[in-house]
């Protein structure tokens, strides 16, 4: 048995909210889908790249910026289960902490 995974060379970036967010890590589920790939391998501690969205005190303050993400986490969730559904493939969303 040959199982296609695809491990995501992700640019961490600065998206504005969380459905920019959204829209980058549907990008590179996407992508993986078109090679092939049955498991999609996203970053460790990705979820930590929607804490752009909040101000610059909250982004300064890692402890702040973990319990501001906490009101994402049945978002980030949802979008996992979303894109692996929509492509058919496992999905290996990275922790949320």
């Amino acid at each position: 048995m040959t199982i296609r995974v695809a491990a995501a060379r992700y640019a961490i970036g600065e998206p504005e909210d969380f459905n920019s967010f959204a829209e980058g890590v549907a990008t590179q589920v996407a992508q993986a889908a078109r090679l092939g790939a049955q498991v999609a391998v996203l970053p460790e501690y990705l979820a930590l790249e929607a804490a752009a969205m909040f101000d610059a005190p909250t982004r300064a303050d890692l402890a702040a910026s973990l319990a501001a993400l906490q009101d994402c986490r049945d978002d980030y969730l949802a979008l996992a289960r979303e894109l692996a559904r929509r492509h058919g493939l496992w999905l290996l969303a990275g922790s949320f902490l």
